[in-house]
């Protein structure tokens, strides 16, 4: 299940409690932490570095064209949005089997594009918040300029938006954090 932050977050007052309908699953918990920059998703205006460790010659910094597509020295024209680093290190590696021996590959997103969630109820600042990096719900709460003294911070609601594959869509799941 690949979960995708481009919903909603929400810090909502008890009167909206009901709106979450499950606790924060313990594989949300206890997730261990991975490094955004090797394990992202990539998408169209981010900006990337493509390292060829064995030949550096071939290194490349490109930047995700609107259709998703770039453009890397030996491997070609290829779509980049939508797949992970590790996924692009694969594809750029078994196109460049043909002209170098042992290509060894490492894809880092060093720019991420505009994205946004939605920071809503009782907070100073709600509306959008960018997101030009990798971000905790902490620090989307703290870029809405941090909880009003009303808010119950006991409540707070995570909506997350999910590709839902088996009926060519998505679906929205609420979390209580």
């Amino acid at each position: 299940m690949s979960g995708i932050l481009l919903g909603a977050l929400a810090a909502l007052t008890s009167a909206c409690a009901s709106v979450a309908d499950t606790a924060l699953p313990s594989e949300l918990l206890h997730r261990q932490p991975v490094d955004p920059r090797v394990h992202a998703e990539i998408w169209p205006g981010d900006v990337i570095e493509v390292r060829h460790r064995n030949t550096p010659e071939l290194d490349a910094i490109v930047t995700v064209r609107p259709d998703g597509g770039i453009q890397v020295p030996l491997a070609g024209e290829m779509q980049a949005a939508g797949r992970l680093t590790t996924e692009l290190e694969e594809l750029i590696e078994d196109r460049c089997r043909a002209e170098v021996r042992k290509p060894d590959v490492a894809v880092i997103v060093t720019e991420y594009a505009g994205r946004t969630a939605l920071v809503g109820g009782e907070v100073n600042e709600p509306g959008p918040v960018l997101l030009n990096r990798p971000t905790t719900l902490l620090e989307a709460l703290m870029a809405a300029g941090g909880f009003l003294p009303t808010a119950a911070t006991q409540t707070v609601v995570l909506l997350r938006r999910y590709e839902a594959s088996d009926v060519g869509g998505e679906e929205w799941r609420s979390y209580v954090v």
